[in-house]
């Protein structure tokens, strides 16, 4: 398995999680409007996992760059 296999990999299963997040901030959103919960308890839940979505985006385009560096190297070293 090489290299790029596996960053491929690991940015499919972040990019997963990203979206599993946002489901989870839409259905917060529906408790909130369906008055389940709080409103200070619906922010802070949201401020949490929205914090949790920018780190993984930002780990998502370090993967990316890190799959670009490599395959433009693999392509230098076939020529």
């Amino acid at each position: 398995m090489s290299v790029s296999d596996r960053l491929e990999r690991k940015i499919d299963r972040l990019e997963r999680s990203i979206e599993k997040k946002r489901e989870k901030i839409k259905k917060l959103d529906d408790k909130f409007k369906d008055h389940k919960i709080e409103e200070r308890k619906f922010t802070t839940k949201k401020k949490h996992i929205l914090s949790k979505i920018r780190s993984l985006d930002a780990q998502v385009r370090v993967l990316k760059g890190g799959l670009v560096k490599s395959r433009h190297n693999i392509d230098k070293t076939a020529e």
